[in-house]
């Protein structure tokens, strides 16, 4: 991996343009070479095969976990049982009364129903639309590190990086809904497969489930890409990359 992307010193050779499979298997398997080549055909958009992609896993995934009554009403209890507490917090601490927040908990639960239509439409059209969420929020966040560190701006060659980088989510999906049927429980590949909820608590392993190893990987490799298209520092990028994702796990996990 190199740190410095300069291209006053590097000679400017002849680069056969990449196809859709080979910059989406070239992410996996030389993501340096793969972001190197994109970011000198920064017109053409690798990010929409790979979108679709992502897609497909996320449905594949929510059908599996649909199919699974076990599993869902596993999910579905404990999500309960958070929001029991949460209520239970405000009551305690005079935020609202505890007929209120029986109402509120009533109400809640009416949508938690996993054998319910509304539970699985809300399921699959997270399934659609939350890559494209992930997909330019991260470009936004992408363009702003860039600028930061005064590299080059084509949001294309971001969206192309981000995009492409969501195969590796899609192995992921597969990966941890297998994980998650085998195991009758919400899973992946993270710290929460050693280490379970009895000996860390909800909010801990909430956490720890998070740091998924499909994601660490994801935010390494988009690094190198934003890194590459940008003409600035590897090692910068995936500092902030990183930083932001661990607040966001920690606030989603141990705040809110």
């Amino acid at each position: 991996m190199q740190d410095s992307y300069n291209t006053n010193s590097e000679p400017q050779t002849e680069m056969e343009q990449l196809s859709k499979i080979e910059a989406v298997t070239g992410v996996i398997t030389d993501p340096g070479n793969t972001f190197e080549n994109i970011s000198r055909f920064s017109r053409t958009n690798y990010w929409i095969f790979p979108m679709i992609l992502i897609i497909v896993a996320n449905i594949i995934g929510t059908f599996l976990f649909f199919q699974d009554e076990e599993l869902t009403s596993k999910v579905m209890d404990k999500q309960k049982k958070q929001l029991r507490e949460q209520m239970d917090e405000k009551v305690q601490k005079g935020d609202m009364t505890r007929e209120e927040a029986n109402i509120a908990i009533e109400s809640a639960e009416k949508f938690m129903d996993p054998k319910g239509m509304f539970f699985k439409i809300i399921g699959y059209i997270m399934a659609v639309f939350s890559p494209f969420i992930l997909l330019f929020l991260l470009s936004l966040i992408a363009l702003v590190i860039v600028k930061i560190l005064k590299g080059d701006f084509n949001f294309v060659s971001i969206l192309n990086v981000i995009g492409l980088g969501n195969v590796i989510i899609a192995i992921g999906v597969i990966i941890g809904t297998v994980l998650s049927v085998i195991m009758g429980d919400l899973s992946g590949v993270s710290p929460a497969l050693i280490f379970k909820e009895e000996m860390t608590g909800a909010k801990i392993n909430t956490f720890l489930t998070k740091i998924d190893a499909f994601y660490i990987w994801f935010y390494v490799v988009i690094s190198i890409g934003i890194a590459k298209v940008g003409k600035v520092k590897t090692l910068p990028v995936m500092i902030i990359l990183f930083a932001i994702f661990l607040i966001y796990s920690a606030l989603t996990s141990l705040v809110f």
